[in-house]
């Protein structure tokens, strides 16, 4: 007969194998979910950068042909063909401005090209597209403008062109022929940058041709601002790559055009598929590779582009926390082994009572009751086992904690569809975009976009929670200006505060410099912001938030004059899902995490953060950063 000990290890070890293998089994599959999710996503992502590059190409081709049917263009062209006209040898006197100018030294301007560049026609040009930054990529994005007259000669220019003459050039006799012309990605030496050189035919009144507006639109400033509307991990790296190998852009530090058709992915990318995704065993380190061939669009299908993402697997890259979830999985089943043959050992007899308190030990922890305890007296070996299964319960506890990690990553890819839909619905409001909507569909597209932002906002705040709660949230720390940061905070809520009509405002004594986290103390004023704006009476309210000096801190002030906070709600007010009012926070949307981020992000940088308020008479936050950067 098998003794108890004998059967308690082949049982343990039996569960122990069944345990493993299924572990291992779920860790294998949810690396292929994720390889496959991320890969889909990451498709996804690639084609929506194209489609948004496209749709700013298109609307800087259409500012172009808005902007030459203006009246200085064709006044411009109009006084230059008729003076062209009244020339005794027209193309002899092109050939000689070219070569005149072609012979000069390109750092050398002459009174003539001077007379090009300078002139009222060339002035707009400079002014309204090459010396225009957008705000968001801190580029202007052309880098270039000149217009010809119907010769092909030059009549006003941004800056020095490396000829005069430009009816020789394929793009002029294109856009003469065709009415536009789109080349393909090069570097332009007049411009010392890569563009793509676009060319418009120009008409007068009657349809005559008139001239040709030549603009070179900056391949970094349209890439970059698509960039800007997506979020990468600090692992994934965004590639853009011509058909023959040449690198234009990258997220990474690069060299434009360099030659990489020798990297050991780029051989995958040649299979005629205008899209996909595939694992790339790397020499250095193994990656998921996704991209896509824009040939499908009106614009970038001009280009020989693929959009590559490529995400790093391994210990830093997308499957780290499924590596560490199995790392754990196999201490904690080799825990599991060594308790049930320590178990196993020391059983002696079966006995009726205690083996009924291991039963139910062993139903709740298949419950996931991991803290339940059993008392057993005397220190047999079944009070052992008791001891040891409870051990066990820990161990099983610790991996819930990392599933519950493994979770809250996966629900960080959850704000990965939400860009391409806030992006479509901003697309769909413009009407040259996909045509005009009307009102009742405005307002549909409106919701979408709100929902969207509101959605994203609510991972924030889980995700925030969630770094909080396991110390994991980072703080970057730079040198800023205090006083920014309050008027960028009055700036952003302009609108919200009009449509309530109350007032907003920011009041700080000097100037004050900070070294800590911007982004977090933005993060803090804009929830306790928003708070004082859903909570001030309409017409009446009014909100100020200061900033001073206080001893080794700055200390932060918003200060309303809402509905105040009750005594007891004030003790509360800063734990999680806590809502002081579950009616108006319905009206207005919420989890309640809001204070409770702010008082993890204080506390981590060093701070505190506390209230005052009076039912009736509204509230005060107050909250400190140290000032150890301060001058």
């Amino acid at each position: 007969m098998i003794g108890i000990s004998t059967q308690i290890i082949s049982i343990f070890l039996l569960v122990t194998a069944i345990f493993v293998i299924f572990a291992t089994f779920s860790i294998t599959t949810g690396q292929d979910f994720i390889q496959q999710s991320v890969g889909q996503s990451s498709l996804l992502l690639a084609q929506d950068m194209a489609r948004f590059i496209e749709f700013g190409v298109s609307n800087n081709i259409n500012d172009l042909i808005d902007f030459s049917k203006t009246d200085i263009v064709q006044k411009t062209l109009l006084e230059s063909n008729q003076e062209f006209e009244n020339l005794s040898d027209i193309q002899d006197y092109i050939d000689q401005q070219d070569d005149a100018w072609v012979s000069t030294p390109y750092e050398t301007i002459t009174p003539f090209m001077q007379s090009l560049i300078s002139n009222e026609l060339a002035e707009d040009l400079k002014k309204n597209f090459v010396e225009k930054i957008n705000p968001r990529t801190g580029h202007s994005a052309f880098a270039e403008l000149f217009l010809t007259n119907e010769y092909g000669a030059n009549v006003a220019q941004s800056g020095k062109t490396t000829d005069y003459r430009q009816d020789d050039e394929d793009w002029w006799q294109e856009a003469k022929a065709n009415g536009i012309s789109i080349g393909k990605t090069e570097y332009d030496e007049s411009a010392k940058t890569d563009i793509i050189s676009i060319g418009i035919k120009i008409t007068d009144e009657d349809g005559n041709f008139a001239g040709v507006l030549k603009a070179g639109l900056s391949v970094r400033s349209i890439i970059r601002e698509a960039e800007i509307f997506t979020q990468y991990e600090e692992t994934t790296q965004v590639n853009i790559i011509t058909e023959e190998g040449h690198l234009i852009y990258s997220t990474k530090a690069f060299r434009f055009n360099e030659n990489i058709s020798d990297h050991s992915f780029f051989e995958k990318l040649q299979s005629g598929q205008q899209g996909g995704f595939f694992v790339d065993e790397g020499e250095f380190k193994k990656e998921l590779v996704a991209y896509s061939r824009p040939s499908n669009l009106q614009v970038m299908g001009e280009q020989d582009w693929i959009f590559v993402i490529k995400h790093e697997i391994g210990e830093v890259g997308i499957l780290s926390g499924m590596l560490t979830l199995r790392d754990r999985m196999i201490i904690n089943s080799l825990i599991i082994v060594g308790v049930a043959i320590v178990g196993g050992i020391i059983f002696s007899r079966s006995i009726s009572h205690p083996i009924k308190k291991l039963t139910y030990l062993a139903k709740e922890i298949g419950k996931e009751n991991f803290d339940v305890k059993v008392n057993l007296k005397g220190r047999g070996e079944i009070a052992q086992l008791v001891k040891n299964m409870q051990e066990m319960g820990i161990a099983l506890k610790n991996a819930k904690k990392d599933k519950d990690e493994f979770i809250a990553m996966i629900s960080h890819e959850l704000k990965t569809p939400l860009t391409p839909i806030k992006i479509y619905a901003t697309t769909l409001k413009k009407p040259k975009a996909f045509g005009e909507l009307n009102q009742k569909q405005i307002e549909a597209v409106d919701g979408i976009h709100f929902n969207a932002l509101r959605l994203e906002r609510l991972i924030e705040d889980l995700l925030d929670v969630q770094r909080l709660e396991t110390g994991r949230m980072m703080f970057l720390k730079e040198k800023f200006s205090v006083n920014e940061v309050l008027d960028e905070a009055v700036k952003d809520y302009q609108i919200m505060s009009q449509e309530k009509n109350i007032q907003i405002s920011s009041k700080i004594d000097g100037k004050i410099i900070l070294y800590s986290d911007k982004k977090r103390i933005d993060q803090v004023l804009d929830n306790l912001a928003r708070n004082s704006i859903d909570f001030v009476p309409k017409n009446t309210g009014t909100i100020q938030i200061f900033a001073e000096k206080n001893n080794d801190n700055v200390l932060f002030t918003v200060k309303d004059n809402g509905q105040g906070i009750s005594k007891e709600a004030q003790k509360k007010l800063f734990a999680k899902f806590y809502q002081a009012d579950t009616s108006v926070t319905r009206r207005h949307g919420g989890t309640g995490l809001g204070l409770a981020i702010c008082k993890g992000i204080v506390e981590g940088l060093g701070g505190e953060i506390w209230l005052e308020s009076e039912e009736g008479k509204g509230t005060n936050v107050y909250f400190t950063i140290p000032n150890s950067g301060l001058q």
